[in-house]
């Protein structure tokens, strides 16, 4: 049978392909892109390119600009702080030069669109991000010499927040002085600058009302280079209400020793943990173009000082972090924050198979370094690479081995000896997860490399890995060779069996270095929760040690030890960690060493240890001191800057000691605080058994100087949160 089709109908079919392919079929490349940005997928920049390449896009100012917001990563902060850092950005510095060069095209080619507009402020939120000075002030000069109302008032709100950032104020305030709030033009961005300049002159009330106004009508997702700052003025009356006060902290924020601007600063109280958002609605200074900063006012007590700046921006970058936790302020103080370029790692510079038990690594030298330490980064499933990830130390070295070498030869069999990542199963059983007896240098797995440097002091002078990284890039090392049998039971958790088959072998060959090395372990950590027996690791390890004259697994189980079985076996501890050479006894050697003084009730050896620690002083420490009614000993380690407790307050602390009589030290008051000090020091307490015998023995003390420590004590232990 034939079809006849007339000549209109064949027309009509032709139109209908070509609307569809035209028209319909980029549209739903362009819906497909927003989906795609909406899930927060990756594959959204392939659809927004897909649809911009069509012949027809009746959308395409919308697909540029929404391309170049996309590529941004919405501008988020990298939060860096000082007992921490973290944040998540797919943007990398090449995203965002993309970004500028898709918003050109649209402030080139389309002057009569609302996207105009909205493509000038985000490009020069894109400078700011990107630290461009010299772009900005470009880009700012520009749209004063435009005819356009809106992009001359862009222009001027981002010159006086330019201003702002470098504390020019009055110039700041100069420009806004242009505009009152009745102008149909005024918008966020006004309120938000004059909010920013009221708050740092101390003008609250100004501030908040500011802040008000600025949170209302918000029609854009970035401001100033970072995410509009919704409901700052919620931040603001906790800042008031916390924090304000007359100290400032002032500092410098560099990379390798330039200037790094528009570098947002954050303050929380110490022992708040890491709750800083990355909005930019906390900010309490941001550097100028010299890199320099100057926060609001702070009250007397102790802080976490942290920096926000886009994540695109540390791939290239180490930041220097130093060995502090916090900053107590009576007065104004300095605090730099640093960044560096990454050691270049010389051998291996890809991926390196081991065919032995031993590999040389090389790096270029750090100047100031006195000591590396060799990392790893391991998943909680190695061999799959799947599961969460943590750094781990497989070398450390020791500034008393004389000036630092930037070559080592490393041993695979010594590296496994040394315990793995400890996890446990959830369930009942509690099960222990195999690399933490196998260690972390699996046969046939690749392991990623990282050198860092540090100085006498403890504080980081450089690194192989930049603050953000990708993990495949990293120079690695891989391991030939094959489980042996009684190592296969261990990766599949038999540890019953590789108990029995390790014990078997060293019935047969009791030098077996192998069965001896695993069993310690096994024994040592447990192979489930409440299963270790430290009697036999001692013995095992004692083995080992007289085969081969090392003590590491020695010093290893009593370092893993609880306080009981430290005590049972208080000969034999106290005979391994005296036989310990004084070369290799540092800061983790003296503190063990003072916990064991402890235990045994030696408390003024215990001081005495605690006192050779060279990075930190323990909190047991000062209230040893006053265990023993050594007052002024206790105040002189207040000022000592390796007492760093969390959530203590120094000054406080420091008023409630000098308040204590020496007649005071003979007191029911006094004997009460001994007992609770001696208990929470001398036994491994469980949290909720600490809580109970602090609410038991605080109400029975009227002492309001002892109160107040012991107040602190409860802030320090966290005994004042629920879990």
């Amino acid at each position: 049978m034939k079809i006849k089709l007339k000549v209109k109908n064949i027309v009509f079919i032709i139109l209908s392909l070509f609307i569809m392919i035209s028209v319909i079929s980029p549209l739903l490349t362009l819906e497909t892109a927003y989906f795609l940005e909406w899930r927060k997928s990756n594959k959204a920049e392939v659809f927004y390119n897909a649809y911009l390449l069509k012949p027809i896009k009746l959308r395409e100012k919308e697909a540029l600009y929404r391309l170049a917001n996309y590529l941004t990563d919405g501008l988020s902060k990298y939060t860096i702080m000082m007992t921490g850092w973290g944040g998540e950005s797919r943007a990398t510095v090449e995203d965002l030069e993309k970004s500028r060069d898709i918003l050109e095209e649209l402030l080139d080619k389309y002057h009569n669109s609302r996207y105009h507009a909205l493509a000038y402020g985000k490009i020069m939120d894109v400078n700011i991000a990107m630290q461009d000075v010299d772009s900005l002030l470009k880009w700012i000069n520009w749209g004063k010499e435009i005819s356009d109302k809106e992009i001359r008032y862009i222009s001027e709100m981002y010159e006086a927040f330019y201003h702002f950032t470098n504390r020019e104020y009055d110039r700041a305030k100069d420009i806004l002085d242009r505009y009152n709030e009745n102008d149909e033009i005024v918008d966020s961005r006004y309120y938000l600058i004059k909010g920013y300049i009221a708050s740092f002159e101390d003008n609250m009330d100004l501030a908040k009302e500011c802040y008000e106004k600025s949170s209302q009508n918000i029609v854009y997702d970035t401001l100033f280079g970072t995410p509009v700052p919704r409901r700052r003025e919620w931040w603001l009356e906790e800042y008031i209400e916390d924090m304000k006060g007359e100290n400032k902290i002032r500092g410098k924020v560099s990379f390798n020793g330039k200037p790094m601007p528009f570098v947002e600063i954050y303050i929380q109280e110490k022992g708040g943990g890491i709750s800083i958002s990355t909005s930019g609605m906390e900010f309490v200074g941001i550097t100028d173009i010299n890199g320099e900063f100057e926060t609001m006012g702070l009250r007397d007590g102790g802080y976490t000082l942290g920096i926000g700046l886009h994540g695109a921006l540390l791939y290239d970058k180490v930041y220097l972090k130093k060995d502090m936790r916090y900053i107590d302020i009576d007065g104004d103080v300095n605090f730099d924050y640093e960044f560096v370029s990454p050691i270049d790692i010389i051998y291996p510079k890809d991926t390196y198979t081991i065919e032995g038990d031993r590999f040389t690594l090389e790096w270029e030298p750090v100047e100031g370094a006195d000591y590396y330490d060799i990392q790893t980064i391991v998943h909680s499933d190695p061999a799959k690479k799947e599961g969460g990830m943590m750094g781990y130390t497989i070398w450390s070295g020791s500034k008393y081995d004389g000036p630092a070498s930037s070559k080592i030869e490393l041993d695979i069999k010594e590296l496994r000896k040394i315990m793995g990542s400890i996890m446990y199963r959830d369930g009942e059983d509690r099960i222990i997860n195999p690399q933490a007896i196998l260690g972390n240098f699996y046969k046939g797995v690749e392991y990623p490399l990282i050198i860092k440097a540090y100085d006498k002091d403890g504080n980081l002078v450089g690194s192989s890995r930049s603050t953000n990284f990708y993990f495949h890039e990293m120079p690695r090392v891989k391991i030939q060779g094959k489980f042996t049998e009684g190592e296969k039971f261990i990766f599949d958790s038999e540890y019953e069996k590789a108990i029995e088959y390790y014990e078997d072998i060293l019935d047969r060959d009791s030098d077996n270095e192998e069965a001896l090395i695993y069993l310690v372990k096994i024994y040592m950590i447990g192979w489930k929760e409440g299963e270790s027996n430290y009697d036999k690791a001692l013995e095992y390890a004692t083995r080992y040690n007289e085969l081969t004259g090392d003590d590491y697994l020695l010093y290893e189980t009593v370092d893993y030890m609880d306080y009981r079985s430290k005590v049972e076996n208080r000969e034999r501890v106290w005979q391994i960690l005296n036989d310990i050479p004084m070369e290799r006894r540092d800061t983790d050697y003296y503190y063990n060493l003072g916990r064991f003084m402890v235990n045994i009730h030696k408390y003024e050896d215990a001081v005495d240890a605690f006192e050779k620690m060279e990075r930190f002083l323990p909190n047991d420490i000062i209230f040893l001191d006053l265990y023993m009614g050594n007052l002024n000993k206790a105040l002189g380690r207040l000022d000592d800057i390796r007492f760093m407790p969390e959530k203590m307050n120094k000054i406080s602390l420091r008023r409630y000691i000098e308040g204590i009589s020496t007649e005071d030290l003979d007191t029911e008051d006094y004997r009460a605080f001994k007992e609770l000090i001696r208990e929470i020091t001398y036994t491994d307490l469980s949290r909720r058994e600490e809580i109970e015998l602090y609410n038991k023995i605080k109400p029975k003390i009227t002492n309001i100087y002892i109160n107040g420590i012991l107040e602190q004590l409860k802030l320090e232990n966290y005994w004042d949160e629920k879990y």
